[in-house]
This record gives structure tokens, sequence and C-alpha cells, in this order.
């Protein structure tokens, strides 16, 4: 793996080709003669060893729910020491919490902000984005635990769920010994590994999918022998599709996967019509299911209610080609025409493991001028383009080995394995082409679909003994990426990283603007003063990282001149913090000057990587205009 990503980084002095000096030449032909002499030498001895180790170990006796349990605890211990980190999207939620807790708003996912228009007031209103990032808090901190423990505890509970219930499914679908201990091992540590980290709600979505997928298959066996067990399934089956519906709380990109797993009673019992009464199983099932609906209607009113407008409609309007510094140019032309085509069919494939290999690949075209230019001119946005193509190749074969073994599948497996093979990337694909956003190819909206798409390559695995040997090594590598890549993602034990008071009290990790949050927090007396973080790429959580009002602006060098002057009818004072790189951006410097006319522009001061500019707001008049 390090030697594809190496190869996909041109040198600095190329001799061949205009992209690698000679030296690397002879690396990689090196890395390369190794890898195909290993796989014809070494790979059949280490599956020897491996086989004659597991059975002198007696490992098909070790439970995979033990196993599971006992490396994720392992694991987790080593990682709670760590500051906890949050998704820039998930940040204000969490924010919310802890005002929550503090007695300063009156309900979770309130935002508490000051005022654009003056200042010295603040604002509250309800967020846009979906509640449930506000309550996963809240049980540690109305314990007196710290925002950072809060949140790792409840991460680490809803990950050991989650963990059992994938194992559960995995072996409701056919999977045995050997892929459940695989799975053990890959969930254990890719979970334990990640709860420091709360980037999305895909965490805790990717809990609840497996064990709703076992309620929708048990459900979908229920016997109608008379009148109360008609009665009973009614009521089963309104409270299963209203509970999935209630994944728009976690996330509304959500509903995708609780469509698909909507789906799956009414294509079970759609193959089943002529067993007595299973007809009139599956129209309860498809009058039902509507009721999915129900929480997402009842979450846009309220949004609606409260803030005047819902999330589709601000994700309708937005226009995604101004924020290129984030998704690559044209990004909105690639949820129509060809490349939405495109896109669909290879975004099973982009869900798969190999992701980062794509990346890798996409990485390496954007180094060429040439390649730049001709995307541009045919307004190609390049990610799309680079990982739906290797997505598409990556599905091929997998469908194909597949169709070929069709016959090892028991009828549950094959029709789970089909309807999330296609439903939810259809699903995905009609919101891209709604929105103008691409998420089909967009990694954190087929975080829950990844495992699931593993789980018919682990059975074939274990099942079959491929005679090819580029179908072994294609279904091995499959399965080998997903370790590596939770290995590669191991944090450092070690963090002897400069952190301020705050961030230390709040349990979260350091950051870049450590020392100036620490310097601004003992520089300020007055109640009212303000931090407003502007760094040069995302805003992370910064806003959970002080304890003073706060402010923040994203992607600043661009996005500042969108806001307009700022003025207090209070005097009290504003301290910017940006990223040194701006500093020599004359722009961005004329940008702060406009944005603060009312004020007086005092010592600016450097903090490791980060300018701390203090600025005093005089009362202004104006406001009150």
């Amino acid at each position: 793996m390090k030697g594809y990503q190496a190869a996909m980084l041109p040198s600095k002095n190329p001799d061949l080709f205009g992209l690698y000096s000679y030296k690397k030449i002879i690396a990689l032909i090196g890395i390369t003669t190794v890898c195909v002499f290993g796989t014809k030498l070494i790979y059949p001895k280490l599956c020897s060893l491996t086989e004659n180790l597991s059975n002198k170990l007696k490992l098909s006796l070790v439970s995979p729910y033990i196993a599971f349990l006992f490396i994720y605890f392992i694991v987790s211990i080593f990682i709670v020491s760590k500051g906890l980190v949050v998704g820039e999207d998930i940040s204000a939620q969490v924010n919310s919490s802890y005002n929550y807790v503090t007695e300063k708003i009156n309900a979770p996912n309130i935002l508490l902000v000051p005022s654009n228009e003056d200042l010295s007031i603040n604002m509250s209103r309800w967020h846009i984005r979906p509640p449930g990032a506000s309550w996963l808090a809240l049980p540690g901190l109305l314990l007196g635990l710290s925002v950072g423990q809060s949140v790792k505890i409840s991460l680490i509970f809803t990950g050991m769920l989650g963990g059992i219930g994938w194992l559960k499914l995995a072996s409701k679908l056919g999977i045995k010994q050997q892929g459940l201990l695989y799975i053990s091992i890959l969930l254990s540590f890719s979970i334990g590994i990640s709860t420091y980290r709360f980037g999305t709600m895909n965490t805790t979505l990717a809990v609840v999918v497996p064990w709703m997928i076992l309620t929708a298959i048990s459900i979908s066996e229920r016997k109608l022998n008379n009148k109360m067990a008609y009665f009973i399934s009614l009521i089963l089956i309104t409270i299963f599709y209203l509970i999935l519906g209630c994944f728009c709380i976690l996330k509304m990109s959500g509903m995708i996967v609780a469509i698909t797993i909507g789906s799956i009673p009414i294509f079970l019992n759609l193959w089943k019509t002529k067993i007595p009464r299973r007809k009139h199983l599956l129209i309860i099932f498809i009058i039902l299911s509507p009721l999915i609906f129900i929480p997402v209607k009842t979450l846009s009113s309220f949004n609606e209610s409260n803030l005047g407008y819902n999330s589709h409609e601000v994700y309708k309007t937005s226009d995604y080609n101004k924020q290129s510094l984030l998704w690559g140019e044209h990004f909105v032309q690639s949820t129509r025409g060809k490349l939405l085509i495109l896109s669909t069919i290879g975004s099973p494939g982009y869900a798969l493991p190999p992701k980062v290999l794509m990346h890798n690949a996409r990485d390496f075209f954007n180094q060429f001028e040439s390649y730049l230019n001709w995307s541009s001119s045919y307004e190609i946005n390049s990610h799309v383009f680079i990982c739906g193509i290797l997505g598409s190749i990556i599905i091929i074969p997998i469908f194909l080995i597949i169709k070929n073994n069709i016959n090892y599948f028991t009828n549950l497996s094959i029709t789970i394995t089909f309807i999330f093979y296609i439903l939810p990337f259809l699903g995905l694909a009609t919101l891209t082409h709604l929105h103008g956003f691409n998420y089909s190819l967009y990694p954190t909206h087929t975080f829950e679909y990844s495992l699931l798409l593993l789980f018919p390559i682990i059975f074939l695995w274990e099942t079959l003994n491929f005679k090819k040997k580029i179908s072994r090594l294609f279904i091995m590598s499959l399965l080998a990426l997903p370790l590596l890549n939770t290995i590669h993602s191991i944090p450092p034990i070690a963090d002897d990283k400069y952190i301020s008071s705050t961030e230390s009290k709040r349990g979260l990790s350091s950051s870049r603007f450590s020392k100036s949050i620490d310097y601004i927090e003992h520089n300020s007396t007055n109640d009212l003063d303000i931090i407003y973080f502007l760094p040069e790429g995302d805003m992370g959580d910064l806003v959970l990282r002080t304890n003073m009002r706060n402010m923040a602006t994203h992607f600043a060098s661009d996005n500042l001149r969108k806001i307009k002057p700022l003025k207090s009818s209070k005097e009290l004072n504003v301290y910017i913090a940006y990223d040194k790189t701006l500093d020599t951006n004359p722009i961005f410097q004329k940008e702060i000057i406009n944005k603060f006319p009312d004020s007086k522009f005092k010592n600016k001061i450097l903090k490791d990587s980060i300018f701390v500019q203090k600025i005093s707001l005089l009362p202004s008049l104006k406001v009150f205009e």
C-alpha cells in the first residue's frame, strides 16, 4: 500500500516521463518485484502457517463476540486518554449540549452566538441539522463529566452495541467462524480507534443499522395464523417503519439507508407469495411503508416553524461550485448527465475499502496541468471522474464473482446483498440530482454501507478456495485493505503538543489554535469580548475550544468578504485569530479592516502559526438605525 502511494507522487526532479527520478524507478521496480514474488512464494506458506497456528491455538473455539469485546476494550483503554476531536458539521451541536447543561440555553440543539447586527447581544436559534448530535454528550455531561469524556463514553458504549449487532447480522447471513473472527478483529480496532473522534453522526447511524436489518428480517417472517396475529403484526410493522423514519433525527441522509432497510421485508415476501397468507403480509408492508416519512415531515415542519425554512431548501439553494476548495471545480456539473450516471455506477465500488487508493489516484492526476486544463475545459470534476471510473472498475469483478458463485448463498443473504448493492446508491443518485451535491461519491455518505458490502466477499473467502490466483489476490486485497487503513489511522499515544487550559478542562485534544486561545482568554477582561476564528481551511471544533463568546468563518480568505460589517452597541474587544499564511494576503487584510469600521486596531501577536489581532469596538449608534 505504501509502495502504491509512493508511486502516486511524482519525484521533485524527474528523469523519466516527467514523473520519476531514476532512484525512484529502481525503488518502485524493487517493490513490485517483492510483491510479485511474495504473492507467488510467501503467500501460500503464510496461509499454511496461519492455518497451523490457528489449529494450535484452537481459534475455531474462540467466540467472535468475546474476541470483539476483549480487543475492543483493550484498544479503547489506550485511546480513551486522548483528547476528543469533533467534526465541523456537528461541533456547534455538541457545544449546545454543554450550554444546555450549564443553563445558558433551555434545550439542546439551540445555538447561542453573538448577533451579527449587534455583537454585544447573544442570539439563540434552533440548528437546522438533525438534533441527534446534540444528545450524544448529554448523559455524561449531566453526570458532571467533561465534554470529551462524555462523548467518548457514549461512543464506546454505542460502538460496543454496534459491533455486536454487525456480528449477529453477519452470522444471520451465513458467515461462519473464520469470517466472524475477521469481522470481530476489524470492528474492534476500527471502532475502538475512532472513539476519540466524533466526526459525523455516521458513527451512531452505523450502530443502529445492523439491529434494524435484523428486525426487518425477523418481522418479514411473521405468521398470520389468526386475527390476533394480524393485529399484532399491524402494530409491530407500524412501529418498525416509524422507528426507521426516526433515522432523520440522527442524520438526514440516513433516510436512504432507512428506506433501504424498509424495503427488505417487501422483497423477502415478494418471492414467497405462494405461501399461504404471505401475500397478505406483503400487502401490509406495502401499505404501511409510507409511515417512514412521518418523522421526516414532522422534523421539516418543526424546522420551518422555528427557522422559516427546512434543510431541503438549504441544500437545494446552495451553490457548491463556490466551495471548490472543498469539493473541487465543477462539482455541481457532476450531478447531471453522464457524470451522474458514472457516479451512480461507481458508487458501490467507491464505498468499499479501495476508496483510499482511488483518492491517491485522483491526487496523482491532479498534479498534472494538462489533465487539469482538459477536465476544466469539459467542466469535469476530477474527484468524480477518477473515483467514478475506478469505482466502476472495482464493482464489475465483484458482481461477476458473486454471480458465478450465487449457488453458495442462501436466499436471504443474496437478497440482502443485492438490495444494498443497488437501492441505497440509487437513492444517493436521486438526492445528488435534486440537491446539486454529489452524495454518491462523497465519503461520509457511504460509511454505513462499506462493511455490509464486504459481507459477500467475506462469505466467499471462507467458503471457497479460489483456484485462479488473480481472483484470490483480488479477494485478499479487499479484505486486507480495511485492516491496513485501520492500522494507518492509529493515532500516536503520546501527545506532547501544547494544549490550552480550556481545551484540557473540556477533555479536548490540542490544536494549532491552542496557544492563541490561552493568550486571548488570559488577556480578555470583558465578559462581552469575542474570539473570532478565521482559519484558512475548515473550522473544525473551534467553537468548542473556548469559554469565551466566539464566532468562526471557515475558508476565511474567500468567505470573510461575505460577512456584513460588524458593530456593537457596547464597548467590547474582538480577538481575530487567523492562520499565519493569511497575514500576507492583502485582500484578506483589507476585509478585516472593512468588517470593523468603528474600531481601534491594537497589537497583533503571533502564537505558533496563528496571528492574534485585538480590535476594540466602540459603541456605535448606527447599530440602532
